[in-house]
């Protein structure tokens, strides 16, 4: 298993960055899971993790509220 890390400011396009990236991956037939962290907890849908749920088999997070 391979790792990559995409780390920035807010509002920066990483969420945008991991999508082309795992688009990439995908087609030369490669398994893509994201993990976030988030200060500020789970966010709700139409935000970044359901986004990341479009492109990944797998999607885990961390928050020091919560985590799954």
């Amino acid at each position: 298993m391979k790792a990559i890390g995409i780390v920035g400011f807010k509002n920066s396009g990483k969420t945008t960055l991991a999508r082309a990236l795992a688009q990439e991956l995908l087609q030369r037939g490669h398994r893509v899971a994201a993990v976030k962290h988030s200060s500020e907890g789970l966010d709700l849908l139409g935000k970044d993790t359901a986004r990341l749920r479009e492109f990944a088999d797998q999607v885990g997070f961390v928050s020091p509220q919560e985590s799954g």
